[in-house]
């Protein structure tokens, strides 16, 4: 299929809330900026290796859970350009057009987890449309959707991987799916296969401020739909997020599609993105150092995660009359 001139507008054929399901998405715990401290307890320090790395996306640091919300507003396109170590990318010029509350809820709350038996979460976002994840310790599946009110469903029997764990600059990961699409008594297999690269890690630009520490996800998903007894459409999806770990949901992304709807080619671009009222957005403005610590509150473990272009390090954690309780030393390569 050719990149070719839109002719009609007319939005990709997948459907639009599709775009919520896929990646990592949700917001942290609400928490204050300070790590709470016992005479109890000591700190253990769990370092990231200083390196070319860049930010490490997990299970823990970037899988939303049951309970997590967010808003994501609407925004005209801009190009994400290239990709690679400790850039700036900026999105300063973000425009705020709709906007959209999820939710993140068990599936059996919905009333539709008999179709998606593998589960684990669902992204309720209002009107009877909802979003079925999987997720484990090592990736993140988009399993389909419903959509209540139109008597719409996408059911992925070969689901879509959205996400690997752990994920870090240069991770790379490609995956086939399958499932159908039933609406208005028309169904569709649809087939494809996405490929996601983690091309590029360091500062966001947003219109709200400056957020370090951030890891660039690329990912390319080719799909076709056979609609029986009608014909069938093709479509490539490239998409750009940016994420930060702690944040369990995108920071933003960049979304542009092109399809084949039976010959005629239309092309779209968007991009969505969280506002700094999300919990965790403040707390990266305001903690914009170029290191971060997880959990927050902790009990008696945290994990200190920075960047670095090589040198020794030395790092020190204090109680609470300014005695150096441990003091750790490390040495890393750029």
């Amino acid at each position: 299929m050719g990149l070719f001139r839109a002719r009609t507008r007319i939005r990709p054929t997948k459907h639009p809330s599709e775009a919520f399901f896929q990646g990592p998405l949700g917001l942290p715990q609400t928490h204050g900026p300070m790590i709470r401290s016992s005479s109890a307890f000591l700190l253990c320090i769990a370092f990231a290796a200083p390196s070319a790395q860049g930010q490490t996306l997990d299970h823990t640091n970037s899988t939303p859970q049951v309970g997590d919300s967010f808003i994501s507003h609407e925004s005209e396109y801009i190009d994400p350009s290239p990709g690679g170590p400790e850039v700036t990318w900026d999105f300063s010029g973000l425009t705020m057009g709709g906007s959209i509350t999820g939710t993140y809820v068990t599936p059996a709350s919905t009333g539709h987890a008999a179709g998606y038996p593998g589960a684990t979460l669902a992204l309720d976002l209002g009107n009877g449309l909802y979003g079925f994840i999987a997720s484990g310790n090592e990736w993140v599946d988009d399993l389909g959707i419903v959509e209540a009110t139109s008597g719409m469903t996408i059911a992925y029997q070969d689901p879509i991987r959205t996400m690997v764990y752990p994920c870090s600059y240069n991770t790379t990961w490609t995956d086939p799916y399958s499932g159908t699409y039933s609406m208005m008594g028309l169904d569709q297999d649809l087939t494809g296969t996405i490929s996601g690269h983690a091309d590029g890690y360091g500062t966001v630009v947003m219109p709200y401020g400056t957020i370090t520490n951030v890891l660039r996800v690329r990912t390319v998903e080719e799909r076709v739909q056979v609609i029986a007894g009608v014909g069938s459409i093709e479509s490539v999806t490239i998409t750009h997020s940016f994420h930060k770990p702690g944040i369990r949901h995108a920071l933003l992304s960049m979304t542009a599609a092109v399809t084949d709807v039976m010959g005629t080619i239309t092309e779209e671009q968007y991009g969505s993105w969280i506002p700094a009222e999300e919990v965790g957005v403040h707390e990266a403005l305001h903690e914009a150092i170029g290191i971060d610590v997880f959990p927050n509150p902790a009990t008696d473990q945290v994990a200190v995660v920075f960047g670095s272009g090589g040198g020794s390090l030395r790092m020190q954690v204090l109680d609470g009359t300014g005695r150096v309780a441990i003091e750790r030393r490390r040495t890393g390569q750029p």
